[in-house]
């Protein structure tokens, strides 16, 4: 009689652990989402993502929250998967959210996308005259005021540079020169800031200096 009852609890046991271990549909594994959670993109720049799992899944839509920020430029439904290029607008962040459906199943696959401000070039932004020996070259942000190298050039004259004082936010220098302004196109030269010179103008008139 207690072989009986081992045997029975042994088949208990066993029904029990072949229970439990079923394994999940496929349809349940398959559910598509996307591979990330998260991307980041420049203004002005792409950025592919990929949304998995869409084998028997057609992709109804795909789109941005908020397309000021990002916007969808394409999507494209592979044998397996799903491409989408996303293009940064402007900086912020969005959702891009797919809609996809398989008969009478809809999933929903959401995309966080951050869009961060492109870096803005170094350059000179203006040269403007100040006095009858002082000209002032202002950047667009501000610079390595050591390593700047500032050389002023009219025409095919080298007209002498007393001093150079910057301003503090770095985004300025004032040029002092050794004589006065005379009429004409001063060119201002900046190098040591970027792998080209920086270049700007002026033109001084007489009633000016």
């Amino acid at each position: 009689m207690k072989k009986n009852f081992v045997k029975k609890l042994a088949l208990g046991l066993a029904l029990v652990m072949a229970v439990t271990s079923v394994p999940v549909s496929s349809e349940a594994a398959a559910k598509p989402a996307f591979k990330t959670a998260s991307v980041e993109v420049k203004e002005g720049e792409t950025v592919k993502a990929v949304i998995k799992k869409t084998k028997g899944w057609k992709v109804k839509k795909v789109a941005s929250k908020n397309e000021e920020v990002a916007k969808v430029v394409k999507f494209a439904q592979k044998a397996k998967k799903t491409n989408v290029k996303v293009e940064g607008v402007k900086a912020g962040e969005t959702k891009v959210v797919a809609t996809l459906k398989k008969g009478d199943s809809k999933v929903k696959a959401k995309l966080a996308v951050t869009v961060v401000a492109k870096e803005e070039a170094l350059a000179i932004a203006s040269v403007e005259v100040k006095g009858v020996k002082k000209l002032v070259v202002n950047f667009n942000k501000a610079v390595d005021t050591k390593a700047a190298v500032i050389a002023v050039s009219k025409g095919t004259t080298t007209p002498v540079v007393d001093n150079t004082v910057w301003a503090e936010d770095a985004k300025s220098v004032t040029i002092n020169m050794a004589t006065k302004l005379s009429k004409g196109t001063y060119t201002v030269n900046v190098t040591g800031l970027t792998d080209a010179a920086l270049t700007g103008v002026v033109e001084v008139e007489d009633e000016k200096v």
